[in-house]
Protein backbone atom coordinates (compact mmCIF):
# COMPACT_ATOMS: atom_id res chain seq x y z
CA UNK A 1 0.00 0.00 0.00
CA UNK A 2 1.38 3.41 -0.98
CA UNK A 3 1.81 6.14 1.62
CA UNK A 4 -0.78 8.22 -0.27
CA UNK A 5 -3.39 5.52 0.35
CA UNK A 6 -2.14 4.55 3.83
CA UNK A 7 -2.55 7.98 5.44
CA UNK A 8 -5.36 10.52 5.18
CA UNK A 9 -6.36 13.65 7.05
CA UNK A 10 -9.49 15.73 6.70
CA UNK A 11 -11.49 18.43 8.43
CA UNK A 12 -15.24 18.09 8.85
CA UNK A 13 -16.86 20.57 6.47
CA UNK A 14 -19.31 21.96 8.99
CA UNK A 15 -22.98 21.33 9.37
CA UNK A 16 -24.61 19.15 11.98
CA UNK A 17 -22.64 17.52 14.76
CA UNK A 18 -22.57 13.73 15.19
CA UNK A 19 -21.77 11.31 18.00
CA UNK A 20 -19.09 8.72 17.25
CA UNK A 21 -19.17 5.87 19.75
CA UNK A 22 -16.39 3.46 20.60
CA UNK A 23 -16.79 -0.16 19.55
CA UNK A 24 -18.28 -1.35 22.87
CA UNK A 25 -20.42 1.70 23.63
CA UNK A 26 -24.19 1.82 23.21
CA UNK A 27 -26.39 4.90 22.81
CA UNK A 28 -28.96 5.49 25.55
CA UNK A 29 -32.51 4.37 24.96
CA UNK A 30 -34.95 7.04 23.81
CA UNK A 31 -38.77 6.93 23.63
CA UNK A 32 -39.94 5.28 20.42
CA UNK A 33 -41.64 8.49 19.34
CA UNK A 34 -38.53 10.64 19.84
CA UNK A 35 -35.59 10.54 17.41
CA UNK A 36 -32.08 10.40 18.79
CA UNK A 37 -30.94 14.03 19.11
CA UNK A 38 -27.79 13.60 16.97
CA UNK A 39 -26.69 11.21 14.21
CA UNK A 40 -24.78 8.27 15.70
CA UNK A 41 -21.83 6.45 14.15
CA UNK A 42 -19.77 3.61 15.54
CA UNK A 43 -16.06 3.24 14.89
CA UNK A 44 -14.16 -0.03 14.74
CA UNK A 45 -11.81 0.99 17.54
CA UNK A 46 -12.54 1.08 21.25
CA UNK A 47 -12.43 4.07 23.55
CA UNK A 48 -14.89 6.77 24.50
CA UNK A 49 -17.47 8.82 22.64
CA UNK A 50 -16.40 11.66 20.33
CA UNK A 51 -18.40 14.70 19.26
CA UNK A 52 -17.63 15.03 15.55
CA UNK A 53 -18.06 18.34 13.78
CA UNK A 54 -16.14 21.24 12.21
CA UNK A 55 -14.04 21.59 15.40
CA UNK A 56 -12.39 18.19 14.81
CA UNK A 57 -9.39 17.54 12.53
CA UNK A 58 -9.22 13.82 11.75
CA UNK A 59 -6.40 11.57 10.59
CA UNK A 60 -6.39 7.88 9.64
CA UNK A 61 -3.47 5.52 9.04
CA UNK A 62 -3.97 2.02 7.61
CA UNK A 63 -1.14 -0.52 7.89
CA UNK A 64 -0.75 -4.17 6.92
CA UNK A 65 0.04 -6.45 9.85
CA UNK A 66 3.57 -7.04 8.53
CA UNK A 67 4.40 -3.31 8.56
CA UNK A 68 7.26 -2.47 11.01
CA UNK A 69 5.00 -0.08 12.91
CA UNK A 70 2.51 -2.90 13.49
CA UNK A 71 5.08 -5.37 14.80
CA UNK A 72 5.33 -4.17 18.38
CA UNK A 73 1.83 -3.45 19.51
CA UNK A 74 -0.48 -0.50 20.12
CA UNK A 75 1.87 1.40 22.46
CA UNK A 76 4.59 1.86 19.81
CA UNK A 77 2.06 2.80 17.13
CA UNK A 78 0.31 5.32 19.40
CA UNK A 79 3.60 6.96 20.30
CA UNK A 80 4.60 7.17 16.63
CA UNK A 81 1.26 8.70 15.59
CA UNK A 82 1.34 11.17 18.48
CA UNK A 83 4.94 12.10 17.67
CA UNK A 84 4.06 12.86 14.04
CA UNK A 85 1.19 15.09 15.20
CA UNK A 86 3.47 16.88 17.64
CA UNK A 87 6.13 17.52 15.02
CA UNK A 88 3.44 18.75 12.61
CA UNK A 89 2.08 21.16 15.23
CA UNK A 90 5.51 22.61 15.90
CA UNK A 91 6.24 23.07 12.22
CA UNK A 92 2.94 24.92 11.83
CA UNK A 93 3.73 27.25 14.72
CA UNK A 94 1.51 25.63 17.37
CA UNK A 95 3.69 25.76 20.47
CA UNK A 96 3.38 24.29 23.94
CA UNK A 97 2.09 20.78 23.12
CA UNK A 98 3.73 17.57 24.40
CA UNK A 99 3.30 13.80 24.29
CA UNK A 100 1.53 12.20 27.23
CA UNK A 101 3.72 9.47 28.71
CA UNK A 102 1.22 8.17 31.27
CA UNK A 103 -0.71 7.17 33.23
CA UNK A 104 -3.77 5.91 31.35
CA UNK A 105 -7.11 7.48 32.31
CA UNK A 106 -10.45 5.95 31.25
CA UNK A 107 -13.59 8.00 30.64
CA UNK A 108 -16.87 7.58 28.77
CA UNK A 109 -15.85 10.57 26.59
CA UNK A 110 -12.70 10.16 24.50
CA UNK A 111 -11.35 13.64 25.18
CA UNK A 112 -11.78 13.36 28.95
CA UNK A 113 -9.70 10.18 28.94
CA UNK A 114 -5.97 10.09 28.33
CA UNK A 115 -3.52 7.47 27.07
CA UNK A 116 0.25 7.38 26.45
CA UNK A 117 1.14 8.76 23.03
CA UNK A 118 -1.69 11.28 22.89
CA UNK A 119 -0.93 14.99 22.63
CA UNK A 120 -1.62 17.40 25.45
CA UNK A 121 -1.33 21.10 26.13
CA UNK A 122 -0.32 21.29 29.75
CA UNK A 123 -2.44 18.60 31.38
CA UNK A 124 -5.29 19.03 28.89
CA UNK A 125 -5.92 16.72 25.95
CA UNK A 126 -5.44 18.10 22.45
CA UNK A 127 -5.20 14.98 20.24
CA UNK A 128 -6.89 11.64 20.91
CA UNK A 129 -5.79 8.34 19.37
CA UNK A 130 -7.76 5.12 18.81
CA UNK A 131 -6.75 1.86 17.13
CA UNK A 132 -8.37 -1.23 15.64
CA UNK A 133 -6.20 -4.34 15.24
CA UNK A 134 -7.38 -7.11 12.92
CA UNK A 135 -5.74 -10.02 11.14
CA UNK A 136 -6.08 -8.14 7.88
CA UNK A 137 -4.38 -4.99 9.15
CA UNK A 138 -4.28 -2.14 11.62
CA UNK A 139 -6.19 1.14 11.53
CA UNK A 140 -5.04 4.00 13.76
CA UNK A 141 -7.14 7.14 13.95
CA UNK A 142 -6.49 10.49 15.58
CA UNK A 143 -8.65 13.51 16.27
CA UNK A 144 -7.31 16.99 17.09
CA UNK A 145 -9.49 19.77 18.42
CA UNK A 146 -9.28 22.91 16.27
CA UNK A 147 -11.36 24.89 18.73
CA UNK A 148 -13.58 24.14 21.73
CA UNK A 149 -16.57 21.94 20.82
CA UNK A 150 -20.04 22.45 22.31
CA UNK A 151 -19.59 19.70 24.87
CA UNK A 152 -23.12 20.16 26.18
CA UNK A 153 -24.41 18.65 22.90
CA UNK A 154 -22.52 15.42 23.55
CA UNK A 155 -23.68 15.24 27.16
CA UNK A 156 -27.31 15.91 26.24
CA UNK A 157 -27.26 13.32 23.45
CA UNK A 158 -25.83 10.61 25.73
CA UNK A 159 -27.95 11.64 28.72
CA UNK A 160 -24.97 12.64 30.81
CA UNK A 161 -25.15 15.38 33.45
CA UNK A 162 -24.12 18.83 32.27
CA UNK A 163 -21.40 18.76 34.92
CA UNK A 164 -19.64 16.36 32.53
CA UNK A 165 -19.60 19.15 29.93
CA UNK A 166 -17.85 21.38 32.45
CA UNK A 167 -15.31 18.59 33.06
CA UNK A 168 -14.72 18.17 29.32
CA UNK A 169 -14.16 21.90 28.88
CA UNK A 170 -11.64 21.87 31.74
CA UNK A 171 -9.70 18.79 30.58
CA UNK A 172 -9.37 19.59 26.86
CA UNK A 173 -7.39 22.07 24.77
CA UNK A 174 -7.49 23.18 21.14
CA UNK A 175 -5.13 24.47 18.47
CA UNK A 176 -6.80 27.86 18.66
CA UNK A 177 -5.08 28.30 22.03
CA UNK A 178 -1.63 27.67 20.53
CA UNK A 179 -1.55 30.25 17.76
CA UNK A 180 -2.86 33.78 17.33
CA UNK A 181 -3.99 33.20 13.74
CA UNK A 182 -5.19 29.72 12.95
CA UNK A 183 -4.91 28.67 9.26
CA UNK A 184 -8.05 27.35 7.54
CA UNK A 185 -8.99 23.82 8.56
CA UNK A 186 -8.60 22.50 5.00
CA UNK A 187 -5.01 23.77 4.85
CA UNK A 188 -4.24 22.16 8.20
CA UNK A 189 -5.66 18.85 6.98
CA UNK A 190 -3.55 18.94 3.82
CA UNK A 191 -0.35 19.69 5.72
CA UNK A 192 -1.04 16.96 8.29
CA UNK A 193 -1.71 14.42 5.54
CA UNK A 194 1.57 15.31 3.84
CA UNK A 195 3.40 14.97 7.16
CA UNK A 196 1.89 11.54 7.85
CA UNK A 197 2.69 10.28 4.36
CA UNK A 198 6.24 11.58 4.62
CA UNK A 199 6.71 9.95 8.02
CA UNK A 200 5.50 6.60 6.67
CA UNK A 201 7.84 6.95 3.69
CA UNK A 202 10.81 7.77 5.91
CA UNK A 203 10.02 4.86 8.17
CA UNK A 204 9.84 2.43 5.24
CA UNK A 205 13.16 3.69 3.87
CA UNK A 206 14.90 3.40 7.25
CA UNK A 207 15.26 -0.35 6.85
CA UNK A 208 14.52 -3.33 9.11
CA UNK A 209 17.22 -2.41 11.63
CA UNK A 210 14.87 0.18 13.15
CA UNK A 211 12.02 -2.26 13.72
CA UNK A 212 12.81 -3.28 17.32
CA UNK A 213 10.88 -1.60 20.14
CA UNK A 214 13.90 0.08 21.75
CA UNK A 215 15.27 1.31 18.41
CA UNK A 216 11.80 2.45 17.39
CA UNK A 217 11.46 4.55 20.54
CA UNK A 218 14.93 6.05 20.04
CA UNK A 219 14.15 6.89 16.42
CA UNK A 220 10.92 8.65 17.38
CA UNK A 221 12.72 10.63 20.08
CA UNK A 222 15.33 11.73 17.56
CA UNK A 223 12.56 12.80 15.16
CA UNK A 224 11.29 15.30 17.73
CA UNK A 225 13.50 18.39 17.61
CA UNK A 226 13.92 20.50 20.70
CA UNK A 227 11.88 23.18 19.00
CA UNK A 228 -10.50 9.62 16.22
CA UNK A 229 -12.90 5.90 13.71
CA UNK A 230 -14.99 9.07 12.37
CA UNK A 231 -15.65 8.62 8.75
CA UNK A 232 -14.23 10.79 5.98
CA UNK A 233 -16.80 13.15 4.46
CA UNK A 234 -18.45 11.83 1.33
Amino acid sequence: MSEAKAARAWASPGGRAAVVLGRSQRPPAVPWSAPFPLPVRRRASGGGAVLAGPWLLCALVRLPRDHPLAQHGPAVLARWLGSVHLQWMRQRGFEGAALHAGPHRDHWACFAGLSPGEVTLGARKLTGIAQAWRRSGVVAGAGTLLYAPPWSLLCEALQRPLSDAVELAATTASLSECCERQPPAAALARSLQVMLQSALRDHAQAGPETAGPSRERARMDEALPSLPAPRPPR
